[in-house]
């Protein structure tokens, strides 16, 4: 979904209820089905500066891969998110100093649109953790599978070394 913000004189407000065509896209980010449609509300308004405000709040619960045993779960996600769209900074032959305030920042494309689109694909799937798994309340089992997480290793392997192809290396002496 864009933004035209060339337009934009007065706050706006979308409120999404799950069923909208473009998050379409979203939803392809997560290749299982989801427990909860993603629903929120995001308010679009006009900054000092020619800077263009998003604030929102979505929820959403996708389902995801659990690390440990690849059984789908559910991961609820709740956000709240402020980002700032300012205009793009113009290239430069030599290296640009942003401010502090300004490593967070999204710029606004030539055609001065916003793609809400891929805030929302930034805002979910990067909330999700790099492990996902499941844990009962002791913190010692995955509560879909059950199985034991408190182990340091996760999987081994039954064969012997040897019979590794690399085995043959563990041998070799290099010039020092």
């Amino acid at each position: 979904m864009l933004i035209d913000t060339r337009d934009l004189r007065t706050s706006q407000v979308i409120d999404i209820i799950g069923n909208e065509e473009f998050l379409n896209s979203v939803y392809k980010v997560f290749p299982k089905l989801y427990e909860q449609p993603l629903t929120g509300k995001i308010l679009v308004s006009r900054t000092e500066y020619d800077g263009i405000s998003v604030k929102g709040t979505i929820s959403f619960t996708p389902k995801v891969d659990c690390s440990r045993c690849t059984e789908a779960i559910p991961w609820p996600l709740d956000k709240a998110f402020e980002v700032v769209y300012r205009p793009a900074i113009e290239a430069s032959e030599g290296q640009i100093d942003l401010p502090p305030q300004d490593l967070e920042t999204y710029y606004l494309s030539d055609d001065e649109k916003i793609d809400l689109t891929q805030l929302l694909i930034d805002f979910t799937a990067g909330e999700l953790p790099s492990q996902l798994v499941k844990k009962s309340e002791d913190q010692k089992s995955c509560l879909v599978c059950d199985k034991d997480i408190s182990k340091d290793v996760v999987f081994e392997s039954g064969e012997q070394f040897d019979n590794n192809p690399f085995a043959i290396l563990k041998g070799l002496k290099l010039p020092e």
